[in-house]
C-alpha cells in the first residue's frame, strides 16, 4: 500500500514538472498502469527459483506493451522468464529481445 501512495506522489510531481497541459489523467493511469506492470514482473522475477539472480535483464512497460531485453544463458531460460512475463501481463503485448549468451556471459 506503502508503494502505492509513493507511485502516486511521484506521478503527480512529474505532472507537476511537465505542466498541467502535457499530462492529462489518462496518461497518468498510463504511466501508473506501466509502472505497476514493470514492477510486478520484477518482482516475480526477483522471488523466482532460479532466476532471482538475473542481473542482465531488463523489463520496460510503455503503453501497455512489455519489453524483455538483456541476455540469458540458455533458451529453457528465455523461454519460462518468457511464459511467467506473459502470465504476469495478461492483454497486454510482451515483446521478448532476450539474448542467449551461455553461461559465462549472461551470468556476469
Amino acid at each position: 500500500m506503502a508503494r502505492r501512495g509513493f507511485v502516486w506522489l511521484l506521478l503527480v510531481g512529474c505532472a507537476g514538472v511537465a505542466g498541467c497541459g502535457v499530462l492529462d489523467r489518462q496518461a497518468i493511469g498510463q504511466m501508473y498502469d506501466d509502472l505497476s506492470m514493470t514492477a510486478a514482473i520484477k518482482r516475480r522475477l526477483a522471488t523466482e527459483e532460479g532466476l532471482g539472480t538475473l542481473r542482465h535483464v531488463n523489463v520496460s512497460t510503455d503503453e501497455d506493451m512489455v519489453t524483455l531485453t538483456g541476455a540469458v544463458a540458455d533458451k529453457a531460460t528465455r523461454a519460462r522468464i518468457d511464459r511467467l512475463v506473459r502470465n504476469i501481463a495478461g492483454h497486454n503485448r510482451v515483446i521478448n529481445r532476450l539474448r542467449v549468451e551461455g553461461s559465462a556471459t549472461a551470468s556476469k
